[in-house]
């Protein structure tokens, strides 16, 4: 993935989360994989916040997974793209 497409896919993936919520997470790619790793750190949504948004994310990829909250520190979400 060149890092234009990168970049309008971390545009459109926040933009699909701020239908939800006006917290801008952090978005991370890897160099050797299609994935793409989403965080919220600090401030996160509410659970059905974060529903939602799961299910919006799925238009990215294959799979979304979502870990469980940390003591409410951090929330992160993996779109697993084949």
């Amino acid at each position: 993935m060149t890092s234009d497409m990168k970049k309008d896919l971390a545009r459109d993936i926040k933009l699909g989360i701020h239908q939800f919520t006006d917290i801008i997470p952090e978005i991370y790619f890897r160099d050797d994989s299609e994935s793409i790793m989403i965080v919220f750190e600090k401030v996160i949504p509410d659970k059905e916040t974060i529903s939602n948004i799961k299910s919006a994310l799925k238009i990215f990829g294959n799979e979304v997974l979502l870990n469980d909250l940390s003591e409410n520190k951090f929330i992160s979400l993996l779109i697993v793209r084949n």
